[in-house]
């Protein structure tokens, strides 16, 4: 299992931590040890001043007794009992310093010492009091004194030396102690610091070998990268595959393919916007023609509307005067068979309306023709348009034409009435031919009635047209409108491939 990066960084400093806290117990409890030590060796010197000073005390009262024998003698009894209490001060005063000092250390040998200064102090007041009697028995009495003085002396002396090796001892035992704590705490300082070395070593090849170089190498080349400039390569150690430097290399390769790619993307986008907005440009120009266009065949086809609309209404008055023949040749029937020479010239106007009718079918027949053409040159429209201004002309002909046959019509048929008004008595016997001329007339209404709803529908269908073409007017107003905005989008679209472009510049690929 692998220790995270942030542990690592903590485990030498933690280490060393360690070994400080375990340096801090060590040198607690021997500082406590040299404290309990010091406290004993303090304990033994205030009892060995306190000895010295007892016996001090003892010594001067010792000398103030032999001072007190040599002048007894001149000294009045209250000067001998004020030198007396001072003498006895002395030793009670050196028995309390005895009783402290014991208090403090256990030595042994002090029950003869208290022994000792009772005796001794007995002893004094005992010489005193003799000497006052008698100087010689006082200092005979002395010697008991001193016996008493110099057996103290040697039990302080024996206490003394005894405390003065158990200070010895204690201080021997100090040092050793201190000797022992500073090689241990050496050893523990010098074994924290090859564990610290050792550690930190490892943590650094540790980091190291993650990183995959040098720190310094590592940050100059993300400060190279984060100016974006992607040129410079990465190096990095043989059979390296998982170090911060190789995966840092895996994603420069991979930025600088993805950067390349994208420079090359928006360069595309940019010709092809504007490509886009050329081909818009040119398209909204031919939308503009076109439109125009379609207004002019507009224009042309609600002429070419009003000029059939009037050739329908001329058709159909033909049709009521072809009516009105046909009544007038059924009104003449009884007269008919005395115009017989009269009923030859009918005959032969009659012919002449058939070729006018047949000159009116041809015209129906082709107008119908250019109905249908024109219907296509309207599917076509666009750039086909001038073709509408033909059909038109064509159809404006058939319409003349159709109107002045229309007016031979009613030529004939007026001359015919003429005749037939002139001839009545001599085409009274030819019922029989007039019948024919009823029903060849009859046949002219059928005929001028068919031209009639032909170009009634003629109308209907160019009207239609007109209207197809108003819709496709429009359609192709909404294109260039449509043009004009996709121009207006492509040209922004350039506009922020080109700043893309200004933007990718910042890197810097080769």
């Amino acid at each position: 299992m692998k220790m995270r990066f942030q542990y690592k960084i903590f485990l030498a400093p933690g280490i060393s931590i360690a070994f400080l806290i375990i340096f801090a117990i060590i040198a607690y409890f021997s500082l406590y040890e040299e404290r309990n030590i010091s406290d004993d060796l303090l304990s033994t010197q205030d009892s060995v001043a306190h000895f010295q000073n007892g016996y001090q005390q003892i010594t001067d009262a010792h000398a103030l007794t032999y001072r007190l024998f040599t002048i007894i003698a001149s000294l009045s009894a209250e000067k001998v009992k004020e030198s007396t209490q001072e003498i006895d001060k002395k030793i009670q005063f050196a028995n309390d310093l005895f009783k402290q000092a014991s208090q403090k250390i256990a030595v042994a040998g002090l029950d003869k010492i208290f022994s000792n200064v009772t005796a001794y102090r007995e002893a004094v007041i005992k010489s005193i009091d003799l000497s006052q009697v008698d100087p010689a028995l006082g200092t005979m009495a002395m010697q008991t004194a001193d016996d008493v003085f110099r057996g103290l002396h040697q039990s302080l002396e024996l206490v003394l030396e005894e405390q003065r090796q158990l200070g010895e001892q204690t201080r021997v035992s100090s040092l050793q102690r201190f000797n022992q704590v500073v090689i241990l705490i050496g050893a523990f300082f010098v074994l924290a610091a090859i564990i610290s070395f050792v550690i930190t070593l490892i943590i650094a090849r540790g980091v190291i070998r993650q990183l995959g170089g040098d720190p310094a190498y590592a940050t100059a080349i993300t400060r190279q990268l984060a100016a974006g400039d992607f040129t410079g390569g990465i190096d990095t150690k043989t059979k390296d595959n998982s170090s911060l430097l190789f995966d840092m290399k895996s994603m420069v390769e991979h930025l600088r393919d993805v950067l390349g790619q994208v420079q090359e993307i928006t360069a595309n986008v940019d010709n092809a916007s504007g490509e886009i907005a050329s081909s818009n440009r040119d398209l909204s120009e031919r939308t503009q023609t076109q439109a125009s266009a379609l207004e002019e065949i507009s224009s042309s086809m609600e002429e070419l509307t009003s000029t059939i609309k009037q050739s329908a209404d001329n058709v159909g008055q033909a049709n009521q005067l072809a009516g009105v023949a046909r009544t007038q040749a059924e009104g003449g029937g009884q007269v008919v068979e005395q115009a017989v020479t009269a009923m030859s010239a009918i005959h032969q106007s009659s012919r002449k309306i058939a070729d006018i009718i047949g000159v009116i079918d041809e015209i129906a027949f082709q107008t119908n023709l250019l109905a249908l053409n024109a219907a296509v040159e309207a599917a076509r429209a666009g750039e086909q348009g001038r073709g509408f201004a033909v059909v038109a002309s064509e159809v404006r002909k058939l319409a003349q034409r159709s109107a002045n046959a229309a007016k031979e019509i009613k030529t004939l048929i007026t001359d015919s009435v003429t005749k037939v008004e002139g001839g009545s008595k001599l085409v009274a016997h030819s019922g029989q031919t007039l019948q024919e001329i009823v029903i060849a007339t009859k046949k002219v209404s059928d005929i001028v009635a068919e031209i009639a709803a032909a170009t009634q529908e003629q109308a209907s269908g160019v009207e239609h047209i007109n209207k197809a073409i108003l819709q496709l007017d429009q359609t192709t107003q909404q294109n260039a409108a449509l043009v004009e905005q996709t121009t207006a989008t492509s040209a922004t679209m350039g506009d922020q491939a080109q700043e893309l472009q200004k933007r990718m510049c910042f890197f810097k690929l080769t």
